[in-house]
């Protein structure tokens, strides 16, 4: 259903857009990592009460085949904005190396001042 919106994203935005196809190995990563980022207190929680009742809807169902599904329903979503906020830990965890454009005030070559610079170094 969201193929043809990530292709358009991907289309507009370029390498920014990562389409995620929702299966039941990733949706049970992508939960349980959450359960375990807010265990582990690395998360706060916004004092939103639509967001607290997806929080608490996803139920965890295990089938006759032994298989992990995830249920949520609430009274006006399907548990959109647990599945938001844990495909953003994953997009965290998996985030690529960005860059940024320094200029260098001290050097006094004006071709030389101007450089791109991993930014992790800014932000350790």
């Amino acid at each position: 259903m969201g193929i043809q919106l990530s292709e358009r994203a991907k289309q507009r935005f370029g390498p920014k857009v990562e389409p995620v196809t929702f299966n039941a190995s990733l949706k049970e990563e992508m939960a349980f990592a959450l359960r375990g980022a807010f265990e582990d207190r690395l998360l706060r929680i916004d004092t939103d009460p639509k967001l607290h009742a997806d929080l608490r809807g996803v139920k965890k169902l295990v089938t006759s085949a032994g298989n992990i599904r995830f249920d949520g329903d609430t009274d006006d979503s399907h548990c959109d904005r647990f599945w938001a906020k844990a495909l953003r830990q994953h997009a965290a965890k998996t985030r690529k190396e960005f860059f940024a454009y320094i200029i260098d005030d001290n050097n006094s070559d004006p071709w030389d001042r101007y450089h791109w610079t991993p930014a992790s170094q800014f932000f350790r």
